[in-house]
């Protein structure tokens, strides 16, 4: 089941969130970039929030909720319970552009951090009760890109309702 509400939606709260707290952390160096849909498949993430010595980058996903109502599913023979899941091709131009600005920050001297940034929530109405109370980045899985590797295909990341998280691949012959 995909989400009530939108990957621009969800963007907008976490960038909201996210300046919050690094506000009390760092002085702001600009307003956040968020590219065009051209721009943004070269340089693989949706916003870069610039911070005095910090920078997050973002790439968001949106969700599929997985219920017993999906036994079809490649993920649920695995976790057997309700979960969300999104899904990343690791031989992808984007992915590639994520994991190198992700080494570069690793070896340069401004800390920052790249992340998929999803949600584990999909109703309209615990996005809203989210995003009232700021919570939004809280109930959100946050994914170095070097956690699905490179150039091994899709991978399917499933957050169950522990929150516990779980790497599944997508078969494909070698």
């Amino acid at each position: 089941m995909d989400c009530d509400f939108s990957e621009f939606s969800n963007g907008y709260a976490a960038i909201r969130e996210a300046e919050a707290e690094l506000a009390q952390i760092y002085r702001s160096a600009g307003a956040p970039v968020l590219p065009s849909l051209l721009q943004e498949e070269h340089l693989g993430w949706d916003a870069k929030l610039k911070y005095v010595e910090y920078v997050l980058f973002l790439q968001f996903k949106r969700v599929e909720f997985v219920s017993r109502r999906h036994p079809a599913s490649p993920t649920w023979p695995y976790v057997g319970q309700q979960h969300y899941r999104f899904s990343i091709d690791t031989d992808g131009h984007q992915h590639a552009a994520l994991c190198a600005l992700e080494r570069n920050l690793a070896i340069g001297t401004d800390p920052g951090h790249v992340y998929y940034a999803a949600p584990t929530f999909h109703h309209q109405i615990d996005f809203d009760r989210s995003y009232g109370s700021g919570t939004v980045l809280q109930e959100s899985s946050l994914t170095p890109p070097s956690e699905f590797g490179e150039n091994d295909g899709v991978h399917h990341l499933v957050t169950d309702q522990a929150h516990q998280q779980l790497m599944l691949s997508e078969p494909r012959r070698l």
